[in-house]
């Protein structure tokens, strides 16, 4: 295709006038010479999965070929030469596209030991495209070459250009795309969209070649007022797949960039899917500080995950009245004993107040904290890492809450902060962690008989757990009484407490190295029994079915039930609640009905 070429062609003419001359009659259209193809505008146009063959004429000689694509897809190009058994590079092939101006999309150089060499796919818009074919710096061959530019129609194939977020590829959701790294600087974006709130995963696949090198790494933005990282990963040659963790995601736009790993470049093919699922109870990124938090539902389900050793998930609720919460926190068990997560509780007045905290490992399906009564407010809770430990499975959270007004309000960790008891109630309380101290108080009229019970599920055993404190307050706080409390039973009654008229306040700590976070019940009486509503386990002020369910599922272990007076169940008057008392009860609520 060149002078070389030509001169073939007049050789051909010449046979084509013999032919003519000794078939008369047939019909015959000589070769006709083509152009020089020496610069761009003189490029030969070739057809799309044909193959053509050329030579360099002399070391400065370019060749330059177009081509059309009609629709998106992908090409390879195929490169042909004779073998001399040479490991020098002597041809380069440069891929440009050209609209306004041309834009170098891939160079590939070949050498003189190989029959045919392939480059990896590379995708493509429609367009139109061009082929620079020259000796490679600083070697010439003139032998003969061929080539073919084959081309697979898809539209599940990145497009090039796609080298910054503004000219990303544009992809659907839960769909495969393919794509290459054509050269070591070369990089591949991708842009995504989220209509509804939700969370992703990212598949990464690539043929196995048997290779433990990282070659690619990929990153997730999101674009608001700017581009912001959100996690990165790496893949190696390893392995077929890799999936990311999943990502709770706001509706909105997205961007993933395809690079080389540094330093290391494969141009071998992947394959990248978006895996989206619709949700409103993923946490949201970026939620990393307590002003972003992703707000939760009470009594609700959530999914998070630590998407990367960085990464940390705030969540914020809100309760509008005085009650007590306990937070599950479940997760694959990974049979491991190691400790991956902490969780941080905090309540928002004036300032972030830090209520407590808690690990948890990788050997249990499912923890709870203990059972913490709070004040009506807004709080946050905030999981980590463990250090210097790093999980990235997916976790499942739950708030779960329930107003009433006989529970401690932390903090209630001093006797300034104490919370008011009123006589003939049963309060509930739970040391939610080794450092924590709840205080009462309450008020006698006049000189009283009291007594006092302390209440917990039975433990069993003799080893004291809680010491209780009696204080009396005049001009200061004094120290009046203590009782050490063991697992041994249920109740611990302490009577005949001659007190007179005035405050005093009780304290609730655990006993010595014994930390147990168990719920206790505690009950001040003076004797007078008018307050107290028998069979309302829920003190909620009146004795109805609701009571009679509320024991009969606590009697059957259910996990989510507490009895906020169990006392009023004790219809059979022994300290301990059983199918008897709820014979009893059924029967009392027969004669109320």
């Amino acid at each position: 295709m060149k002078k070389r070429l030509t001169a073939l062609c007049l050789v051909l003419v010449m046979i084509g006038n013999i032919f003519l001359i000794n078939n008369a009659g047939a019909v015959f259209t000589p070769l006709i010479a083509v152009a020089e193809n020496t610069t761009r505008d003189e490029a030969d146009i070739i057809e799309l999965n044909t193959s053509y063959e050329d030579s360099l004429i002399s070391s400065d000689d370019i060749n330059w070929y177009k081509f059309k694509t009609n629709t998106d897809g992908a090409i390879t190009i195929d490169f042909s030469r004779e073998v001399w058994g040479s490991d020098t590079t002597y041809w380069k092939l440069t891929l440009y596209y050209f609209d306004e101006n041309l834009k170098e999309i891939s160079s590939s150089g070949f050498d003189g030991n190989h029959i045919l060499s392939s480059t990896e796919d590379i995708g493509l818009p429609s367009g139109e495209y061009y082929i620079a074919i020259e000796r490679y710096p600083y070697n010439f061959s003139n032998k003969t070459y061929s080539f073919s530019v084959n081309f697979t129609p898809s539209d599940n194939w990145e497009k090039e250009l796609n080298n910054t977020f503004q000219t990303s590829t544009k992809i659907e959701l839960n769909k495969n795309y393919s794509a290459s790294l054509s050269s070591s600087d070369d990089c591949d974006w991708y842009q995504f969209s989220v209509s509804d709130n939700g969370y992703v995963s990212i598949d990464f696949k690539r043929e196995v070649f048997n290779d433990k090198t990282t070659y690619w790494k990929s990153t997730i933005y999101r674009i608001d007022d700017s581009m912001r990282e959100m996690a990165s990963w790496s893949y190696d040659g390893n392995h077929a797949q890799s999936t990311s963790p999943m990502i709770g995601l706001m509706t909105g736009d997205y961007y993933i960039k395809i690079e080389r790993y540094p330093y290391n470049h494969s141009s071998r093919t992947y394959t990248i899917n978006v895996n989206y699922k619709s949700s409103n109870y993923w946490e949201k990124e970026f939620n990393s500080t307590f002003q972003t938090a992703s707000p939760l539902n009470l009594n609700t389900d959530y999914q998070g995950s630590l998407y990367s050793s960085s990464d940390v998930d705030w969540y914020s609720f809100s309760t509008l009245n005085n009650g007590y919460v306990m937070i599950d926190f479940e997760r694959a068990v990974m049979y491991d004993k190691t400790t991956y997560w902490e969780m941080t509780l905090y309540s928002l007045d004036e300032s972030l107040k830090e209520v407590a905290s808690w690990s948890f490992d990788g050997n249990h399906s499912k923890s709870s904290t203990p059972e913490i009564g709070i004040p009506s407010g807004n709080y946050y809770f905030k999981i980590e890492r463990y250090p210097y430990n790093y999980s990235e499975e997916t976790y499942t959270i739950r708030v779960n809450y329930k107003e009433t007004e006989y529970w401690e309000k932390e903090f209630n960790n001093s006797f300034q902060t104490s919370n008011d008891m009123n006589i003939n109630k049963t309060y509930n309380g739970s040391l939610y962690t080794s450092n924590d101290s709840d205080w009462y108080s309450f008020e006698l009229k006049q000189d009283s008989q009291i007594e006092l019970n302390f209440a917990t599920d039975l433990i069993g055993d003799n080893t004291n757990y809680w010491k209780l404190f009696l204080y009396q307050r005049t001009d200061t706080i004094d120290e009046m009484k203590s009782w050490n409390i063991s697992g041994k039973s249920s109740v611990t009654t302490v009577s005949d407490l001659q007190l007179e008229a005035g405050i005093y306040y009780l304290k609730v700590v655990y006993y010595s190295y014994n930390y147990n976070p168990t719920t206790y019940q505690l009950f001040v009486s003076d004797g007078t029994e008018d307050e107290k509503i028998i069979g309302d386990v829920n003190i909620d002020g009146v004795f109805n079915v609701a009571d009679v369910v509320t024991l009969q599922k606590w009697l059957l272990g259910a996990s989510d039930i507490t009895l906020d007076d169990w006392q009023a169940a004790d219809l059979c008057k022994d300290d301990r609640l059983d199918v008897f008392d709820l014979c009893l009860m059924k029967r009392e609520l027969v004669k109320v009905s």
